[in-house]
Parts: structure tokens; sequence; C-alpha cells
């Protein structure tokens, strides 16, 4: 899951959002620092949810994660297809909530199922994984 997110975030790239905001909100760069800081209060706003509900949360980590990655999903694919900018800004704190969901029961629920020996081995050879085909997509120039 965390690869293919890492394709998906491509559209929070500094360059690409600006360009968002210029060519399909038609805004300047002051709305370009709006949608960052909108993306880091709802990112914010999530964390603080999900340890207000972290007991409840824990029981359906799964249901979290998928639940989760859906309404991501579809936040996304109407921010793409939005035009205005007030909405968007509205979008993208929606969305900090529900990443933050799909992240901490995503991490909680990998802690829970591998034993503590090897999940240590398990965080390095994910995250250099990770970086080894980020590495080899940027290189590849798709």
């Amino acid at each position: 899951m965390d690869i293919l997110e890492g394709i998906a975030s491509g559209i929070w790239i500094g360059g690409i959002t600006l360009v968002f905001v210029k060519e399909v909100l038609n805004k300047g760069e002051q709305w370009w620092g709006f949608i960052n800081t909108s993306y880091y209060a709802g990112s914010i706003l999530g964390r603080i949810l999900i340890t207000l509900f972290s007991i409840k949360l824990q029981k359906h980590l799964i249901k979290g994660i998928i639940i989760s990655s859906f309404i991501v999903s579809i936040l996304v694919l109407v921010y793409a297809i939005n035009t205005n900018a007030w909405i968007a800004l509205v979008l993208v704190v929606m969305m900090g909530p529900f990443y933050q969901l799909r992240d901490i029961s995503q991490q909680t629920y990998i802690q829970k199922v591998i034993v503590d020996d090897t999940l240590s081995k398990l965080y390095a050879d994910l995250y250099y994984l990770i970086f080894a085909l980020s590495v080899f997509y940027y290189q590849c120039d798709f």
C-alpha cells in the first residue's frame, strides 16, 4: 500500500500543486500556500481525532484502513476535477483525518501482527524497498 500511495502522492509535490493552483483553480501563488497549509491543518486535526478515539479504533484497524483508503481516493478524485479554490481547501482539510486514520491504523496493525524481534528488520526492508522503487521509478522517467 505504501508503494501505491507513494506514486499517488505525487500530486502533493510542490510544483504539481502550484501548476494545479495556477492552471485549474486560476489563483496565484498564495493559494498554493493555502492548499499546503490546509493539508497540514487537516493532518493535525486527524491526529487529534485519532488520539481521542484511539481505543475504539484499535478494535477496527483493517476496517479503518479500507474505509479511509476508499474515502481518500474519492476525495482526491473530487479534488482533481474541482475548479473552485474554496472547495479545494475544504477537500484538502477533509483528506487529513482520513490519511491519518489509514496511516496510523496500518502502522498499528503491522506492530500488532509482527513479532517484536523482526519488526525493525521489516521496517528497514520496507523503507529500503520503497526508496529503491522510487529511485527506479524516477530514473525510468515514466
